[in-house]
């Protein structure tokens, strides 16, 4: 199965015994500086949100925040099309290849490798690919799979705004 991103009015998973090595599923982002700032406040690093609110990037550079929005993106793939609700996060490692740039699309993927029917744990190879297919980050995640179908409704997220004059950091 190829689970691209297509907008989804219903969520639902892939139980264990329906998951398939070679199942895979993207989305594809445009990272913005109010992604990187918004990620900033919420880890509590006043000197990242400094530093990426007020002073541009640079051609080219990337920030820590910015890598680590990726593995926020990765974790809402997993939690909305593959494996899809239920599944329980368990492991990462990501190796970082190559910066991110603000406003560069982003596809974020990935693919099921492995599957122990005795844990219900399945490990997926995850990428990060910028411009040109250029590998921005690549690794490995581990879930355990639900063993049950969940379908329902997407429920629309809130706008989330950050307000440059306050600092709780």
């Amino acid at each position: 199965m190829t689970n691209d991103a297509a907008p989804l009015a219903t969520i639902r998973n892939f139980t264990f015994d329906e998951l398939r090595i070679g199942d895979r599923a993207c989305v594809e982002r445009i990272p913005s500086r109010e992604d990187v700032h918004l990620f900033s406040v919420l880890a509590g690093d006043p000197a990242a949100q400094a530093v990426e609110g007020d002073a541009p990037l640079g051609e080219g550079q990337s920030s820590l925040a910015l890598g680590m929005c990726v593995g926020t993106w990765l974790a809402g793939l997993l939690g909305t099309r593959l494996p899809g609700p239920g599944a329980v996060y368990v492991s990462q490692a990501l190796r970082f290849l190559a910066p991110l740039t603000i406003d560069d699309r982003v596809t974020v993927a990935v693919e099921v490798k492995a599957r122990n029917p005795a844990t219900r744990r399945v490990t997926l190879g995850c990428t990060c690919t910028g411009r040109g297919g250029q590998l921005l980050i690549d690794g490995e995640v581990e879930v355990i799979a639900p063993d049950r179908s969940i379908e329902r409704a997407r429920t629309a997220l809130p706008e989330i705004h950050v307000d440059p004059g306050t600092s709780d950091g």
